[in-house]
């Protein structure tokens, strides 16, 4: 028996908040980084964070402009795995205006492409998503106590169970055999 969950959820206190910042123009929000179109693939994400991978010849200008950014008196996070990909950390809350501040600089949102939306009804996000997630596998024949808990990405999972069941795996899946998951 095999259970899994492609994310986590962890908990999170709620407050009232009045607005909310994301990219409202990401080629206008990659023109002030230093990008242009053809530099730069967005990846789907989920509200209010950004995603994008950037062509390896680009990366360490696209890092080096988004560490001058600077919302509501903090600097943006963001996190970036070895193969361009960068997730960047929107929502900053209740900002008192529409001014950022890159290079030094005071720099309105709509410039840099991004927006401080109203939330109208006032509520937070109810839980903060993870990127850990969850694969429980039960094998009847296996000893517990002899076998090694291994550490594997979730996204080798789906294409493990379709090849398990004889159906095509998509060209966008990597394929990698995991061993123990077969019928």
């Amino acid at each position: 028996m095999v259970i899994a969950s492609s994310m986590g959820q962890a908990s999170t206190t709620a407050e009232q908040i009045d607005s909310q910042v994301y990219i409202e123009k990401s080629d206008v929000f990659m023109n002030k980084m230093g990008l242009q179109a053809g530099d730069y693939q967005n990846v789907p994400c989920m509200f209010p964070q950004y995603n994008v991978n950037i062509n390896p010849d680009k990366v360490e200008g696209f890092r080096n402009e988004l560490r001058k950014l600077v919302i509501d008196k903090l600097p943006v996070e963001f996190r970036e795995t070895d193969n361009g990909f960068f997730s960047i950390d929107f929502g900053q809350k209740n900002c008192s205006d529409a001014m950022a501040e890159f290079a030094g600089k005071p720099v309105a949102f709509k410039e840099l492409g991004i927006h401080n939306l109203i939330i109208e009804d006032k509520a937070d996000s109810t839980a903060y998503h993870i990127p850990e997630g969850t694969c429980l596998v039960y094998d009847s024949t296996r000893d517990a106590n002899t076998n090694a808990i291994e550490k594997i990405s979730s996204t080798a999972l789906v294409p493990n169970i379709l090849k398990n069941f004889g159906i095509e795996i998509p060209a966008y899946m990597n394929y990698v055999p995991m061993q123990g998951l077969s019928a």
